[in-house]
């Protein structure tokens, strides 16, 4: 690099490699934790989703409280192959799709730096990491709100367009618990 000339990778990419970078570490660290047996509350998730489609509305009505898309979810990936292994799936995405999410709302609400920091905190911190892995709607109740949240500034912002109300509604119904 000479004085002058354009820095490579242009800053724009260095923030999207940052930002991909922690998305994969906490996938990487969330991986490392994904292998344990289902326990606890998690055999909760086993029994709400161990029969057919109809039967997930039957457990969430018998034993949660929480609203039924993670359910849906697990039961879906449950029909895929060995349910006791699949049913963490989806915790894990949205586990780990909302660090990028709280980074563009760290960014958002405080800069880039802040943007950074807050996405690696969660990237690495042990309840999101332990939560990210479990069989439970905690990584989607997170990740949904964090979607909604950044919605909702952007609807604030931008005025009345209907896309980031759309986008902010969207989730809600998702993340109550």
């Amino acid at each position: 690099w000479h004085a002058g000339e354009p820095a490579w990778p242009p800053d724009g990419a260095r923030l999207a490699f940052a930002v991909a970078g922690l998305t994969l570490l906490a996938l990487v660290l969330r991986l490392v934790a994904f292998g344990d047996s289902l326990y606890g509350d998690e055999l909760f998730t086993l029994d709400d989703t161990s029969s057919d489609f109809a039967g997930v509305f039957d457990g969430l009505d018998r034993n949660e409280g929480n609203p039924p898309l993670f359910y849906i979810l697990a039961w879906g990936f449950g029909q895929l192959g060995d349910a006791l292994s699949l049913l963490r799936i989806p915790s894990l995405v949205l586990g780990t799709a909302v660090v990028p999410v709280t980074y563009a709302l760290g960014r958002r609400l405080a800069g880039t730096g802040a943007g950074l920091l807050a996405a690696l905190l969660v990237a690495i911190s042990p309840f999101a990491i332990f939560y990210g892995t479990e069989a439970r709607a905690y990584a989607s109740a997170t990740f949904f709100t964090a979607v909604a949240a950044l919605a909702l500034l952007n609807a604030l912002d931008r005025g009345s367009r209907a896309w980031w109300w759309v986008v902010y509604g969207v989730p809600r119904p998702a993340a109550a618990q």
